[in-house]
């Protein structure tokens, strides 16, 4: 994954133009959210592509006339950068709230930010939003990513019984190969338990060292366990050194069904390199993910359209994929609770995310879902996911649920 410094991405994506000013009061006429992001770090890649769209979308709503139930209040973006690191994302949510007067805070990411997050949200009292980070542990903080048993371990178990019963796949055996991390190792608990309920055997589980320079040595245990198939959660890095080992042994066996940004990232196809990422991904791999580009709802057309011509016009971030359209939701959502608030009362704020409701007919519905909505949990009530695979242009299918289905799984390769 490329890293990007503070410079390179402020300069890329015009923070500055949107609101890292000094410290002041808010006004009626003006709505303060702070935003931590990994500007620089392990995690850049996934700042630079979150950021743009969530900011397009802002001054999308600023143009068009603002908070209308606050007199056409206009948000103003207050982005810190926390290194990547769980220690930057607390000091700097609680320099956001007591220094830079912010009465909403959103992007965390991953799940250790949005660990180091809760405590400073539940002493200060103030409402936010994960973007990708699923379970909620917090009446203050609300997540529009999966939730680790239905959003993230369960569709690739689904998927899999689609392949066995529906197309008449032979899986009998399954390893589960995950980051380790705590996301990896709670969503492969789910998915041990999940396989087992199934009917088929758990034929390994191999946790996938984070500071590895080569994952040549996961894919020959993987290899040694002989599975039909493959599934867990990996991230893009991680992902990235497990497609190249596999290339390089020319390992494929197992049919690999997993989940996470090592799998489903659009960046995948050009970090990979379209050689090697056509032998191995366009083979005997399938991903879940949130989004894919070309469902049928309007909504996600359009978006799509609109942030594809502000990557032509302004250089953005690109291709689309699952992380762009997340965050452009993740704006329309904000822009729906401090609607229903009508004040910067963070408690009144808090009570709006409650109430959120964005319908199928919402032209600013671009998740596939029939509802948006928040439930006791903090986390979406529809936890629907999409299982997608690779074309050799390097774009991408969907596959499942037979609603947003847009062709049939390829065969064994």
């Amino acid at each position: 994954m490329r890293g990007f410094s503070r410079r390179t991405f402020l300069a890329g994506t015009g923070v500055l133009a949107v609101g890292v000013r000094s410290a002041r009061a808010q006004s009626d006429r003006v709505v303060r959210v702070g935003m931590i992001l990994p500007i620089s770090g392990n995690l850049a890649q996934y700042a630079a592509n979150m950021f743009p769209p969530f900011r397009y979308v802002i001054d999308k709503v600023n143009a068009e006339g603002g908070i209308k139930s606050m007199g056409g209040a206009k948000i103003e973006l207050v982005v810190a950068d926390n290194a990547s690191g769980s220690a930057g994302t607390a000091s700097e949510a609680r320099r956001l709230i007591e220094q830079e007067k912010v009465s909403f805070i959103a992007g965390p990411l991953v799940t250790s930010e949005m660990l180091a997050l809760v405590p400073v949200l539940d002493e200060l009292k103030v409402p936010a939003l994960s973007f990708t980070s699923g379970d909620s542990r917090s009446k203050y903080l609300f997540s529009i990513g999966f939730t680790y048993e239905k959003g993230y371990a369960a569709p690739p178990i689904e998927f899999l019984n689609y392949l066995i019963k529906e197309k008449r796949r032979s899986i009998r055996s399954v390893a589960l190969v995950y980051s380790n991390y705590e996301a990896g190792q709670q969503i492969a608990n789910f998915q041990e338990k999940m396989v087992t309920a199934a009917g088929l055997t758990v034929a390994a589980r191999i946790p996938v060292d984070r500071t590895a320079q080569d994952q040549t040595s996961t894919i020959l245990r993987i290899k040694s366990a002989k599975p039909d198939a493959v599934v867990g959660l990996v991230l893009t890095r991680e992902g990235v050194l497990l497609h190249q080992a596999r290339a390089n042994l020319r390992y494929n066996e197992a049919t690999f069904v997993g989940c996470g940004a090592g799998y489903a990232d659009v960046t995948l196809w050009n970090e990979l390199g379209a050689k090697l990422a056509e032998q191995v991904l366009t083979r005997n791999l399938f991903a879940t993910t949130g989004f894919v580009v070309g469902i049928d709802q309007p909504g996600a057309k359009q978006i799509v359209s609109e942030l594809q011509r502000q990557i032509n016009e302004k250089k953005m971030q690109g291709p689309i994929g699952h992380y762009q359209v997340w965050a452009a939701q993740a704006a329309r959502l904000v822009q729906a609770a401090f609607e229903l608030a009508g004040n910067n009362d963070r408690e009144a704020l808090r009570g709006a995310f409650e109430k959120v409701r964005i319908g199928r007919s919402d032209p600013f519905l671009y998740l596939p879902r029939p509802e948006l909505a928040f439930g006791e949990d903090n986390c979406l009530t529809d936890q629907t996911a999409l299982a997608l695979q690779w074309q050799p242009d390097g774009s991408q299918q969907a596959l499942w649920p037979a609603e947003f289905s847009r062709g049939e799984p390829r065969s064994y390769q």
